[in-house]
């Protein structure tokens, strides 16, 4: 309880003025002077507390979408294969639950803009002040390096599937100029995508959120297309899922609807945050109607055959199209996952909220940390799983529900009530995403460590000698 009492009162009071902690210099929370009057500013839930030249509501759902559906959605109808029909049933449940949690996590950030007046501004760790407020520093720290982990994750899953797309694309239209190697595609891409991760923040380049989901639209589109026109003549067999094959789904299909990590980063470049519960549903509602499209099609045709990649039954003209259209988007999608962990460290490391020397040596320090990260593990759906269960549920699922709950229980010291209150009703729920994430990720994480282990994934690593770089050609 003492740490909470300092979460309240973190500020000295000395005559007129008072210390308070200041979100936008680093490290997180150092201090600066504000007057008395500043502190007890009442605050509007309608006011545009954003930039002046923020986001509205549809280009932050967009923004939503497009961090989401990337990588996921090429392993999610083999996750529900591995789950059997009772994954399309999850994948909704899921959503429903994903979608309430990241809404109450939107609430949480307009709790510390009413509490605490600096949080009104551009902030470039988001989250960690969230956890922060709600419990201490211990938490913050806790959540830093999942924030971390889950995003330079996706990250790592994102370059693995541009390589793909981009080996696949060179050896199949080069004619007369050398091969690649998978692994060679990984290094190369490294290289050419750091100068891009440059760049500020997600706001800066907002038509790439619409180019990303146009072109993931398309795709799933000439998918669906290429499924039902290929579908095998005799009935498909649906196997009985196992309990490591479940759990290995379970993390799957986490990971295809984690992006609550980068929610508040999104909702602090709106002009008017308010309105980010809306863009919440609204993307959770695109993701859904698309990810039910590809998924029920693709196993209700397939069944238990259905490949680790869904774009492995797209061949010809229209695989050449679908990969064309998935590498557009996974290379702006990967922009826009990785920046948010870029701009945190750099607010944790003092680095200045500009384009510099301390910027470029920073993300392009990340950046080979995760391309070495894909040479060593180029196994994507494994990878996949892991995530989904050992961060994508703390930061997607427990997290949420939790600050939101804890900083309901805050007093606002102008009115002298607590600033929500939290039904019985919202109490259940939110204890039920809480435990889903807690159970579900513990059986997926350990189910996805002991395939990665046990599995053939340091055999295939391109660090041996049988693969690593150009030992393939």
């Amino acid at each position: 309880m003492e740490e909470s009492t300092d979460n309240n009162n973190s500020s000295s009071v000395s005559s007129d003025k008072v210390e308070i902690y200041h979100a936008n210099q680093s490290p997180y929370w150092p201090t600066v002077a504000l007057s008395q009057s500043d502190q007890t500013v009442p605050f509007s839930a309608t006011a545009d507390t954003g930039p002046d030249d923020g986001v509205g509501p549809a280009v932050a759902a967009l923004f939503i979408v497009a961090e989401i559906a990337g990588a996921g959605i090429l392993n999610l109808p083999y996750a529900v294969a591995e789950t059997g029909w009772s994954g399309l049933a999850l994948l909704i449940v899921l959503a429903v639950m994903v979608t309430f949690s990241g809404t109450r996590l939107s609430q949480s950030w307009l709790i510390l803009e009413q509490l605490w007046p600096q949080y009104r501004t551009v902030n470039r760790a988001p989250y960690q002040n969230i956890a922060y407020r709600a419990f201490g520093k211990w938490c913050m720290r806790l959540l830093e390096a999942s924030f971390q982990v889950t995003l330079l994750g996706a990250g790592v899953v994102y370059l693995l599937v541009i390589a793909g797309f981009v080996s696949d694309l060179w050896n199949e239209i080069g004619h007369g100029i050398p091969e690649i190697t998978f692994c060679e595609a990984v290094l190369m891409l490294g290289i050419i995508l750091t100068p891009v991760t440059w760049l500020g923040s997600p706001k800066d380049f907002w038509w790439s959120s619409l180019v990303a989901v146009g072109t993931t639209m398309a795709t799933l589109v000439v998918i669906v297309v290429q499924v039902v026109k290929a579908a095998p003549t005799t009935n498909p067999v649906y196997t009985t899922p196992t309990l490591q094959s479940f759990s290995l789904g379970f993390g799957s299909i986490l990971f295809s609807l984690g992006g609550a990590s980068m929610f508040p980063a999104i909702q602090n470049d709106m002009k008017n945050r308010e309105k980010f519960s809306l863009s919440v549903i609204t993307g959770f509602v695109i993701l859904d109607v698309m990810y039910m499209a590809v998924s029920a099609t693709c196993y209700s045709i397939l069944g238990s055959d259905v490949p680790t990649n869904i774009l492995d039954v797209v061949t010809g003209p229209a695989g050449t199209v679908v990969t064309v259209l998935l590498l557009g988007h996974f290379l702006f999608a990967f922009v826009i996952t990785v920046n948010p962990s870029m701009q945190s460290l750099e607010e944790l490391l003092g680095v200045a909220h500009r384009f510099g020397l301390h910027r470029v040596i920073l993300r392009s320090v990340v950046m080979a940390g995760v391309t070495l990260t894909a040479l060593l593990i180029p196994n994507f759906s494994q990878l996949l799983s892991l995530l989904g269960g050992a961060t994508v549920s703390m930061m997607s699922f427990i997290c949420p529900p939790v600050f939101y709950w804890r900083l309901c229980s805050f007093t606002d010291p102008v009115t002298e009530q607590k600033v929500r209150t939290v039904s019985i009703l919202q109490k259940l729920a939110l204890s039920g995403i809480v435990m889903l994430g807690v159970v579900g990720g513990t059986a997926a994480t350990y189910s996805a460590i002991s395939a990665i282990i046990g599995g053939s994934n340091f055999n295939t690593t391109c660090f041996t000698a049988s693969s690593f770089l150009g030992a393939n050609n």
